[in-house]
């Protein structure tokens, strides 16, 4: 995950909260929560979203 997707990530989770006050915390938690999983994902295969690594 690039600096750039983690400020629209951040970006997004704001405006959700912003836009829809303390009861969007749920759709937040979730934006939050998918960000890690791809990064996790990401580092687990040793590449990016529509990258291949060198073993795959």
């Amino acid at each position: 995950m690039t600096h750039h997707e983690d400020d629209t990530t951040i970006a997004r989770v704001m405006e959700t909260l912003i836009d829809n006050g303390m009861e969007s915390m749920g759709d937040a938690f979730g934006i939050l929560y998918n960000a890690a999983m791809e990064l996790e994902r990401a580092q687990f295969l040793g590449a990016g979203r529509y990258e291949r690594s060198e073993t795959g």
